[in-house]
């Protein structure tokens, strides 16, 4: 499902745990890593606690391939959905990269959350179009608002406000 980044955090309030897969992505770093900040805070996911929580980051995928099939698989002690929190921000997805996600959130188990951060991507891409496909995915696109529109919420504000400038 495709939400708007503007309108992406109050979506995840109302639909707090419906999701098993938060995908944000896009050319605005700045914006999916405040996103995915924001994201982590609404879920109430304690980055601390090693039994909920997985960190992986692209080099680690690249070298062992099978680390996000290893933490999706695995059931929490406590009986609570596991946090599978994925950084492919700062480096190339490659078709290799792509493949491991798909195959693995293809994958019967949902007792997951996968949060993923990544960069630019063609909307022509595999993982893409799987995601805009599944009802168990959100899909944010971060990308930077062109100028006749921040100035178009700049008016609106100012005059909702009874602002003169």
């Amino acid at each position: 499902m495709n939400i708007k980044s503007d309108s992406f955090l109050q979506f995840l309030r109302q639909n707090k745990y419906k999701y098993n897969v938060i995908f944000l992505y896009g050319y605005n770093d700045g914006l999916v890593d405040l996103l995915f900040r924001d994201t982590i805070k609404i879920l109430e996911v304690d980055e601390n606690d090693p039994f909920l929580v997985s960190k992986i980051d692209a080099n680690e995928l690249k070298e062992n391939p099978t680390i996000l099939n290893d933490n999706l698989s695995t059931i929490s002690m406590f009986g609570e959905k596991r946090f599978i929190l994925l950084n492919l921000l700062y480096s190339t997805l490659s078709k290799n990269i792509e493949k491991i996600i798909l195959d693995n959130i293809n994958a019967d188990n949902k007792d997951y959350y996968l949060i993923i951060k990544a960069g630019a991507l063609s909307l022509k891409s595999t993982l893409i179009q799987f995601l805009q496909s599944s009802n168990n995915c959100i899909l944010v696109a971060c990308y930077d608002e062109n100028r006749d529109n921040v100035r178009s919420k700049l008016y609106n504000l100012f005059n909702r406000y009874n602002l003169v400038f």
